[in-house]
């Protein structure tokens, strides 16, 4: 159903965060080239790791006409909190559906 791509997109059969990093001022010790941070300046690191299904997935980067899962990531967060500065790695699997395909392909082959 087209009205509930996005919805349908953010219901992932399964996300879980492991790991938020906020370094700010006061938080430590400085190291030598480091510069002290203030509450503006936060920095929060995330790993994510989340399973969806194929057709969700196309749904999800024809929401947002994205091309890979790296980017779409990038847009919802984005869209979502207004995020200043954002940079999205897809670390393991895949992160455009030309891999995926790829990833079919070896599947039936093996």
């Amino acid at each position: 159903m087209p009205g509930d791509r996005g919805v349908r997109a953010n219901q992932l059969d399964r996300t879980r965060l492991t790991q938020i990093h906020l370094p700010y001022a006061g938080a430590g010790q400085l190291g030598a080239g480091q510069e002290k941070r203030t509450m503006d300046d936060i920095k929060i690191k995330i790993s994510l790791e989340f399973s969806i299904t194929e057709s969700d997935l196309e749904d999800g980067l024809a929401e947002y006409d994205e091309l890979s899962v790296d980017s779409l990531i990038c847009q919802i967060l984005d869209k979502s909190i207004a995020i200043d500065e954002i940079d999205c790695k897809v670390v393991e699997g895949p992160n455009n559906l030309e891999e995926v395909d790829e990833l079919r392909s070896a599947s039936n082959d093996g």
